[in-house]
């Protein structure tokens, strides 16, 4: 895992505008975004060794992810903003030929989860906004694929999921939501953060606050439940039914 030499991210963080609707949930979603992607199974990208195998359908394809995987996080832990498309071209080309490997489709994810949220860094960042506003349901929709792909597919004996998966699936579907003010997909987010919280409580607890940081603490909808995680009673439907994000 690449836990090492981690970067955070810049020192530039989303504003306002009359074309898409930053919030301040967002900018707490990019500050945990470079401290908690590291939890994802990047372990895959060394193709050997490790818990978890690669799942790829021959030697020429693995090499190709490995080389996406590898792509990102050489442009991720240098923090070069700029390199995020050249990223985002390599992991969609690995895809094509990997196409049941859930770490391509969650640092893809990644990609659009770290642009959005890091949007003032590109020096035409308010002419791009159409750009900026499918980033989040982007994301969203590529760590649904990557959860789909790690959870309900067949895998080896001895395969561990990644639990933080629906952490990241239930935050950026909140977002989403509350880009598009669509209450029914910001409950389907916290739904998913609810299953997210009973699996890994800790670190998908941070996730429900982040989601709603921009909210008072009255009308925060997860509120009550934080001091009950881990209760089975609390378990919300597990997130493979997330409809699917508007584009």
């Amino acid at each position: 895992m690449h836990t090492e030499s981690q970067i955070g991210p810049g020192r530039s963080f989303i504003q306002r505008s009359t074309c898409f609707s930053a919030r301040p949930a967002l900018v707490a979603a990019t500050l945990i975004a470079a401290a908690l992607l590291c939890f994802i199974g990047v372990e895959q990208s060394s193709g050997n060794g490790g818990e978890r195998a690669v799942p790829a359908q021959d030697d020429h394809s693995t090499g190709i992810s490995r080389a996406a995987i590898e792509k990102f996080w050489t442009i991720y832990h240098g923090n070069d903003y700029a390199a995020i498309p050249e990223a985002q071209e390599e992991l969609q080309k690995a895809i094509q030929s990997d196409p049941n490997n859930p770490t391509l489709y969650a640092l893809h994810g990644a990609t659009h989860f770290w642009h959005v949220g890091e949007q003032t860094r590109d020096p035409n960042w308010k002419a791009h906004q159409n750009v900026f506003a499918q980033d989040m349901p982007t994301a969203a929709s590529l760590f649904q694929k990557a959860l789909d792909l790690d959870y309900y597919t067949p895998h080896p004996i001895g395969y561990i999921n990644d639990d933080h998966l629906p952490g990241y699936l239930g935050i950026t579907t909140v977002h989403t939501g509350q880009e598009f003010n669509n209450l029914n997909l910001i409950a389907k987010g916290d739904g998913v953060l609810d299953f997210a919280a009973y699996q890994f409580p800790g670190f998908n607890n941070f996730n429900r606050w982040a989601a709603h940081l921009d909210e008072s603490r009255d009308s925060r909808p997860t509120t009550k439940r934080w001091t009950r995680s881990g209760s089975p009673s609390m378990r919300a439907s597990e997130p493979s039914s997330i409809a699917q994000i508007p584009t």
